[in-house]
């Protein structure tokens, strides 16, 4: 039993952890708030250790004026891909009365399992939630989803010594607020590079 001047605050039956650098399954410590809009808030984020290069962490968080809303993260590493997958969803939000959601995929992929010419590449970097109000009511558990800007940035590149080429699609979802608009940058749909990067410089000297 954790106590706070005495007073019982986390009763537990057991309690188990590392005694090495080695990771663990089971749950993380519990977080509680609460506000005048949300709320009490509480979340009980559980840790899957499902494999040394792969893990999941499930951090469901009841809201009392809202619901209960299930997050989780999935990280992954391979040797020729690597990415982070993060989800939330909170069916009917019983303040704004529907569904909300948020999404969010950074990937990268050297691409070579799939039969591509060598020194092709991918990278991912997708961010969408439901609505324009996500940013103010969930600051606190999307990370980097919590801006007024969320980019969806896709790169298809290929690289052979000095020469690489590219092709990028960038689409961003703005989320307005009525009383403070903001212009919404430019998409690229498509966008075509290539680039030349000589080794030397005239004179031997390496660039």
């Amino acid at each position: 039993v954790l106590r706070v001047y005495g007073v019982p605050v986390v009763p537990l039956p057991y309690l188990s952890f590392p005694l090495s650098d080695q990771r663990k399954s089971g749950f993380l410590p519990p977080t509680t708030g609460g506000d005048n809009v949300n709320g009490t808030v509480v979340a009980v984020p559980y840790y899957w250790n499902i494999a040394p290069n792969r893990d999941a962490t499930f951090s469901p968080t009841y809201m009392g004026r809202r619901g209960t809303d299930l997050g989780a993260e999935f990280r992954y590493l391979e040797p020729q891909y690597r990415g982070q997958l993060r989800t939330n969803y909170m069916p009917d939000d019983q303040l704004r009365r529907r569904d909300r959601w948020a999404f969010g995929l950074q990937h990268q992929d050297a691409l070579q399992r799939a039969g591509l010419p060598a020194g092709t590449s991918l990278k991912l970097d997708l961010n969408r939630v439901s609505d324009d109000d996500y940013w103010r009511d969930f600051t606190r558990n999307t990370g980097s989803l919590t801006s007024r800007l969320l980019s969806n940035d896709a790169t298809l590149g290929w690289a052979r010594g000095p020469v690489s080429l590219q092709v990028r699609t960038l689409k961003w979802q703005t989320l307005q607020d009525p009383t403070a608009l903001i212009t919404p940058p430019y998409d690229r749909l498509p966008q075509l590079a290539a680039r030349y990067s000589a080794n030397r410089l005239p004179g031997g000297l390496v660039a």
